[in-house]
Parts: C-alpha cells; sequence; structure tokens
C-alpha cells in the first residue's frame, strides 16, 4: 500500500479514526514509537477528550529530523511526550487505546506488550504496527502471538490490515 508524507499506508488514519470514534473504554491514548509523528496526530485529532501520551527516544537513523516533524505535531494538540526507552517509562494510567510501534526485536515487543496490555481497560483496543508486514517483521508477530496465547481469555482480534494487528481487551 502507498504510504503519505507522515508514512501511514493506504486507509490507516480511517482505521485509527473508525477505532477512536467509536471506542467506549475509559483511559487514556498512547502511542509508543511515534516515528514522525503521522499516526500520533490521527490519534490525538480523534481522542474524543482523551489523554494523549506519546514515548519515542528517537534513536534511530532519522531521529533528528523525525523530532522536527513530531514538534509539528506536538505544537497542533495537546500531548505528552517522553522522550525516553519505553522500557525506561513507568506507566500505571487507564489506558483506552495503545498503539504500540517501538522496537521491533522479540524483546522489546515482548517487553512493550507486558507493560502497556495489562493497562488496557476494558473494551480497549491494542494496535500493533509491523504486525502482518515482511519476514524482516517476524519477531514483532512472535512476541505478540506468544502473548495473546497466553492471554487468550483477555483479547479477541479484530482484524489485520496491511501492517497492523488489532486486539479489543474483554476480560
Amino acid at each position: 500500500e502507498a504510504a503519505n508524507d507522515f508514512y501511514m499506508w493506504r486507509g490507516e488514519h480511517e482505521l485509527m479514526y473508525a477505532l477512536l470514534t467509536t471506542l467506549k473504554a475509559v483511559g487514556a491514548v498512547l502511542e509508543v514509537g511515534v516515528g514522525n509523528g503521522g499516526t500520533l496526530s490521527v490519534l490525538a485529532a480523534f481522542a474524543n477528550g482523551r489523554e494523549v501520551h506519546a514515548v519515542d527516544d528517537f534513536s534511530y537513523s532519522d531521529g533528528e529530523n523525525q523530532q522536527r516533524a513530531v514538534t509539528i505535531v506536538l505544537n497542533a494538540f495537546p500531548i505528552s511526550l517522553t522522550t525516553a526507552k519505553s522500557r525506561d517509562v513507568t506507566w500505571g494510567k487507564p489506558l483506552a487505546f495503545v498503539h504500540l510501534d517501538g522496537g521491533h526485536t522479540t524483546v522489546d515487543v515482548q517487553a512493550d506488550i507486558e507493560k502497556f496490555a495489562p493497562c488496557v481497560s476494558m473494551g480497549g483496543v491494542m494496535v500493533v504496527d509491523d504486525y502482518t508486514t515482511a519476514a524482516s517483521q517476524r519477531e514483532v508477530r512472535k512476541a505478540v502471538d506468544d502473548y495473546m496465547l497466553a492471554h487468550a481469555v483477555e483479547w479477541i482480534a479484530v482484524t489485520a490490515g496491511p501492517k497492523l494487528g488489532i486486539w479489543r481487551r474483554v476480560a
């Protein structure tokens, strides 16, 4: 699928919009790994009054330019940005929606899921980026599948798109 200037696949912003505007769960919206801020801008625009938080350490190859792009988003929306590795962040707030797009190793994905998934409120949504993409992302899928297998009674799969795996908390 073609991406736009914010590196979102065609239809991703519509899917995020649909998920957020129909969400009944209690809690904040969180994005782990904000990249250029494209998804973050959509999450903030349609958070329906929920607090919006973002975590990223901007340690990747184009981190400085991506920080500049995210600054534009931060100036447009009330977002709390924590510049740190997600493993170093303490989190205790309930989440209505979490978008995980941080580290892509099995260890990083496992750590993010184990930290943030338990915070998702009943009826809340967890979206994992790069769940269905190329073989290079097998570690993402393995970490998510292992977690979901161990917590199968708590989550139902909603859908998987060109890049995303999406689950709703049911218990």
